[in-house]
């Protein structure tokens, strides 16, 4: 199994375990697992005997952090593969860009709230590379255009964001905890 997808497999593992398709007794809930006709999408819903309709979106924001975690994690082996690459002769700088990933996933959406822009989000959009960046300009003889401590800046910068992002998750998922306590 690839480091990467660590988080994604520990969520599905809590999934499949503790939440999805039990009963609880004290507060009478039910989490499902729905396919939505038609789009191959398949969802969770929070369903309360007594009402009609299952409440969906309750993995939407964990799904989103889990992506972003996992761009992070590409981000760090990337800016690392930088980092080591400083001596080569005509290497070009990598990197990862999420934020705008999500931006641009998050504007194709007209709703106005962000919890309806992240419902109908496509988790497709969110897939990230890295891509090489073709700078023009170059301030070594070389060609190298990797800059060693603005690579350690910007590492240090995504650890911070990595750790963010599941402390986020961490959080999330007390919630639905708690929840279901």
């Amino acid at each position: 199994m690839e480091q990467g997808s660590v988080v994604p497999f520990l969520l599905l593992l809590l999934n499949v375990f503790f939440l999805r398709a039990l009963v609880f007794y004290k507060k009478m809930f039910i989490i499902v697992l729905d396919d939505v006709p038609g789009t191959g999408k398949a969802i969770n819903r929070l369903w309360i005997p007594g009402k009609e309709e299952p409440m969906t979106g309750i993995y939407d924001y964990i799904d989103v952090l889990a992506k972003g975690a996992d761009a992070s994690y590409l981000r760090n082996e990337t800016l690392a593969q930088n980092i080591a690459n400083v001596d080569t002769v005509n290497y070009s700088r990598q990197d990862v860009d999420f934020e705008g990933a999500l931006q641009r996933a998050l504007l194709k959406n007209s709703y106005i709230s962000l919890d309806d822009k992240i419902k109908e989000l496509d988790l497709s959009d969110l897939n990230v590379e890295a891509y090489t960046e073709h700078s023009q300009f170059s301030y070594r003889l070389d060609g190298n255009d990797v800059d060693i401590d603005t690579e350690n800046v910007e590492l240090a910068k995504n650890q911070l964001v990595y750790r963010g992002i599941t402390s986020s998750i961490t959080q999330e998922l007390t919630r639905l905890q708690s929840v279901c306590k």
